[in-house]
């Protein structure tokens, strides 16, 4: 693999990690923002739930924006509102301009998000070296969710929660230099509305498509889940402090990087639909352990850390072989693939994330219980429609 190679890799990976930071480095500072704006959990975690929101609506606009601007284009365009709601949170004096100041920010990072994977699409026309990349992506997103709290931690010890956006900026402002430099734009191709909405209709009606969609999208909105609503459950109810909140977050994220890596391994090894259906039943064993240690009046973080551990495995094996099936009959309109499965994620996500948090009164049993349910159901969605549909032995 030649430097050139390496380095647009390492500058694609960096893109998609920049919205793992975005809503992992200030989970220690939920508790706090409550403090300091004055409202209720809930209303704290539409800071998370409405970001996701914007990230996905603004999904849907980044495939045809791209198509007509260009890939670097619209990524320069993105990471420049991007600086500009970071600082806007830096400075904000009440929860409505702090909110505002999070959407703001959904709507510049989601074009690296969702271009980032356009490009690799479009550089990578072999599957397993896709797949590798995919994976990377994965796993960087994984040490991202481990590192992140930590640090967001850090800033809080020793300077305060803002200054969890100034770092956004500058990561940001660091991306856009990189972009600037490394990456070349495509000819724009020019699209109308019409023709937009026929070619996410027609991805849409593709089987792959659909099942395996769902199925990251359960995957997902178990993982927005747990992410909305730990820090709530670790600092108010286990009663840990911001520093033991971030390091028990990251023991559990290590699940999710161990899960990414494996899936690397396995990648030529394995079947990629008896991987997932291996992946979604450890997903399962840890749904229900979690469910199961919830409803125990002896409140033990081990208890809590341990099933997310094991969740969180299984969800990072099983993304990227998801993903690269759920594409594999799409030849075109890649990008307009990407965002629909992200948007599809994204809300599903924040909605049940809102959820979780919104019944979350004394315990965590009703973020197990949208954990658990979201398992089951990704798990059926496989066996029925991928296992049995295609009579799959699971036995060699």
């Amino acid at each position: 693999m030649s430097i050139k190679t390496k380095t647009l890799d390492f500058i694609l990976i960096l893109c998609v990690c920049l919205s793992v930071f975005s809503s992992d480095l200030y989970l220690s500072a939920l508790p706090k923002l409550m403090v300091t704006f004055e409202s209720r959990s809930e209303q704290i975690q539409l800071t998370l739930s409405l970001y996701f929101v914007g990230f996905a609506l603004s999904m849907l606009l980044c495939a045809p924006l791209a198509k007509k601007l260009g890939n670097k284009k619209l990524i320069l365009i993105g990471f420049s509102l991007y600086i500009m709601a970071s600082l806007l949170c830096f400075f904000s004096q009440n929860l409505t301009i702090f909110i505002i100041g999070r959407i703001l920010q959904s709507f510049g990072g989601c074009c690296g998000s969702i271009v980032s994977r356009v490009i690799a699409k479009q550089t990578y026309s072999k599957p397993h070296r896709l797949s590798n990349l995919l994976s990377a992506m994965f796993l960087g997103m994984g040490l991202t969710t481990i590192i992140a709290p930590p640090l967001g931690s850090l800033f809080i010890s020793y300077f305060d929660w803002r200054a969890n956006f100034l770092f956004l900026a500058l990561f940001c402002l660091l991306l856009f230099v990189l972009i600037c430099l490394c990456i070349q734009n495509h000819t724009p191709e020019i699209s109308s509305t019409q023709s937009n909405i026929k070619e996410y209709f027609n991805i849409a009606c593709d089987y792959n498509f659909r099942v395996y969609t769902s199925i990251i999208t359960l995957g997902w909105a178990s993982f927005f889940t747990y992410l909305s609503s730990t820090s709530f459950i670790c600092i108010n109810f286990f009663s840990l402090t911001t520093t033991n909140f971030s390091l028990f977050h990251s023991l559990a994220m290590i699940g999710f990087v161990l899960g990414s890596l494996l899936g690397r391994f396995f990648n030529k090894k394995t079947s990629p639909q008896i991987l997932i259906h291996y992946s979604l039943i450890i997903t399962l064993i840890g749904s229900s352990l979690l469910f199961i240690f919830s409803m125990s009046y002896a409140p033990n973080i081990f208890l809590f850390i341990l099933p997310m551990f094991i969740l969180l495995f299984g969800i990072g094996l099983m993304l990227s072989f998801c993903q690269i099936l759920a594409i594999q009959n799409i030849k075109q309109s890649i990008n307009h693939a990407f965002s629909l499965m992200y948007f599809s994620k994204m809300i599903f996500g924040a909605f049940m994330g809102w959820v979780g948090v919104y019944l979350m009164k004394f315990n965590c049993l009703p973020m197990a219980t949208v954990i658990i349910l979201c398992s089951y159901i990704a798990f059926f969605i496989n066996y029925f429609y991928v296992i049995k549909d295609n009579k799959i032995s699971l036995v060699k």
